[in-house]
């Protein structure tokens, strides 16, 4: 079954990761963020993926760091 974002198993599975991630006192770092709608699940702060941005190489990075 592919991960479909807003399935209920889904959304299940990662309100229970951040709940113990909370509990536990770990930070979380939501991973390949590609649209709108997966940014819906309550309780990440902080995200990568394509909806910010494409993959792009170290240089690139570094200067893209120093523009902000």
């Amino acid at each position: 079954m592919p991960v479909v974002v807003g399935h209920s198993r889904f959304v299940w599975c990662v309100q229970s990761i951040l709940a113990m991630s909370r509990g536990l006192g770990i930070e979380v770092v939501a991973e390949g963020i590609e649209t709108a709608d997966a940014l819906r699940t309550r309780g990440r702060t902080k995200y990568q993926g394509y909806l910010f941005s494409r993959p792009i190489p170290n240089k690139d990075y570094e200067s893209l760091l120093h523009q902000s």
